[in-house]
């Protein structure tokens, strides 16, 4: 099946192709317990560091939340916020022969900017119009993390920044805390462009631990896309800037309590089953 546009660049937390320039070559304390593990001039390196922060070495699924604000960018106008929204990305890392196989599944919902309750109904500032609201339920979606050829996703016919690349990704570190950006550059084959950036922090000294196969992770998730579908703004020109923050947790039942009630309502048994789950097709 050919990807979608929210498959490759997803707003609710979207980052299908990886990207990142620049690099240091190692990060820790390196002291006796705990030397540093990692040389980030290695592909083979960033792809384990990689795993290691968002997911999991051993194979686990992880469940990275967020929780942020959506802004209208119009030309020559000052960025408005229009609409909160509450999501999760499900990810779960498999090692194969190439590298990973690395597989997401997305879970959002729009919320009313002042009281953060879920909405169904949106009162469009710019056509005047109320529009129905869709909460976000992508497909399971897979494809290779390779430290040699980045991102391979054979069935994508656009344009992205690190498919086909080595795997070098930019790390910092103060202190103990460590930070990776994965930074998505794509033009889609209908021309349109697209971007995202999806910061990671976590600390030197739990990434440096060989006993640990996943790391505790805190996000800021930023990116920008056309209007939303459900909209209907037609030709109105302008875009949409994603912004959010949320943590990495080791199953769904750490989640917020309100976000699973809100998924069990909609998608029931989804997140019981999230590689199996079909959406509904009124949905």
């Amino acid at each position: 099946m050919r990807p979608s546009r929210r498959n490759v660049l997803v707003g609710a937390g979207g980052l299908t192709i990886l990207g990142g320039c620049g690099s240091t070559t190692s990060l820790g304390r390196n002291n006796a317990n705990h030397p540093n593990l990692f040389d980030f001039m290695k592909p083979e390196d960033n792809l384990s560091g990689l795993v290691k922060v968002m997911g999991d070495l051993n194979g686990s699924a992880t469940w990275l939340s967020a929780q942020g604000r959506i802004f209208a960018i119009r030309d020559g106008e000052m960025p408005m916020p229009i609409l909160a929204v509450e999501g999760v990305r499900r990810m779960k890392f498999t090692k194969n022969d190439a590298g990973y196989e690395m597989m997401t599944r997305d879970w959002a919902f729009y919320k009313d900017l002042d009281t953060g309750a879920l909405i169904t109904q949106f009162q469009n500032p710019f056509t005047g119009k109320t529009n129905e609201v869709s909460p976000i339920l992508t497909r399971p979606f897979a494809w290779d993390m390779t430290p040699d050829r980045g991102q391979q996703m054979p069935e994508y016919s656009g344009e992205a920044y690190l498919i086909d690349r080595p795997l070098i990704l930019p790390w910092t570190q103060e202190g103990n805390d460590v930070s990776l950006s994965l930074e998505l550059l794509v033009k889609y084959a209908s021309g349109v462009g697209g971007g995202e950036w999806e910061h990671f922090l976590t600390s030197a000294d739990e990434l440096n631990d060989p006993t640990l196969t996943s790391v505790s992770m805190r996000q800021a998730w930023t990116g920008h896309s056309p209007w939303m579908r459900w909209m209907n703004m037609g030709d109105i020109p302008g875009r949409t800037l994603w912004q959010s923050t949320g943590r990495k947790h080791a199953s769904a039942t750490d989640l917020r309590p309100e976000f699973i009630r809100s998924v069990n309502a909609v998608f029931p048994g989804s997140l019981e089953s999230p590689e199996d789950y079909q959406k509904p097709k009124s949905i």
